[in-house]
């Protein structure tokens, strides 16, 4: 059993081209933290924990509101081989606009 640490998300560039970002986190299919706003060049402290087996699939979603039109703006596989690599980022980026930073940690 491994537990996932998602520390904090960066928004380098906005995906909306009008007003803040609205994004959630998901993992294993499942809203796991959000909905979040951010603008450009700013950092979101999140600090949640999720606890799995084997590996979590992880999601960064921009949320359109009322349009149902959603932005996965990427994902990664954290896995329980990552125990004690200390803090790790993923970087992700949505066509033309929408890059973002996460830093997670995976512990025992």
């Amino acid at each position: 059993m491994a537990t996932l640490n998602i520390i904090q998300v960066r928004c380098i560039d906005r995906q909306d081209r009008v007003g803040p970002d609205k994004f959630s986190v998901y993992i294993d299919g499942r809203k796991h933290a959000g909905e979040f706003t951010i603008g450009a060049d700013e950092t979101l402290l999140l600090n949640t924990a999720y606890e799995f087996q084997g590996r979590a699939d992880v999601e960064l979603w921009e949320e359109d509101s009322g349009t149902g039109n959603d932005d996965k703006l990427g994902g990664f596989w954290a896995e329980e081989g990552e125990i004690g690599d200390g803090e790790l980022e993923k970087s992700f980026s949505f066509a033309r606009r929408g890059d973002y930073n996460m830093w997670y940690e995976v512990k025992a």
